[in-house]
């Protein structure tokens, strides 16, 4: 569900090695609130699911793509993050095996929760397809 604003598709993936470690946000101007866009990037890092500082570099990779020399539109942050446009924000939870769903006002409410597993799911399956080859 999206807040109404025109600026774009602002939203926010949250990374988190450990528990008790800080969280690292992706901002994305223009992105996209699909699980499966999201699900797609951690399936492409499921060989590093076990090393949280590859697996989210290759997450974080995915999801800018071509975008890494454009001036505009993604932000990194660390326990904070730009107000998205919609009402729920994702942080994968290396060490946990969980990505949760969580509030937008409310960061700390988890709506959600799912097995790293189960939510890699949502991957598109050509995206399932091209990493089995």
């Amino acid at each position: 569900m999206t807040k109404g604003n025109e600026m774009g598709n602002r939203v926010v993936v949250g990374f988190q090695n450990r528990k008790d470690d800080p969280i690292i946000y992706l901002y994305q101007h223009w992105g996209d609130e699909r699980k499966s866009t999201i699900a797609n990037a951690v399936f492409s890092a499921c060989s590093r699911w076990n090393d949280p500082d590859y697996a989210t570099r290759i997450v974080i990779s995915k999801l800018i793509g071509n975008d890494w020399n454009e001036p505009l539109g993604y932000g990194l942050s660390v326990n904070r993050f730009a107000q998205p446009d919609f009402d729920t924000i994702f942080i994968v939870r290396w060490e946990e095996k969980l990505v949760t769903t969580n509030s937008a006002d409310d960061p700390e409410k988890e709506l959600a929760v799912e097995d790293l597993q189960d939510f890699a799911l949502y991957a598109e399956p050509a995206t399932r397809h091209e990493s089995m080859i």
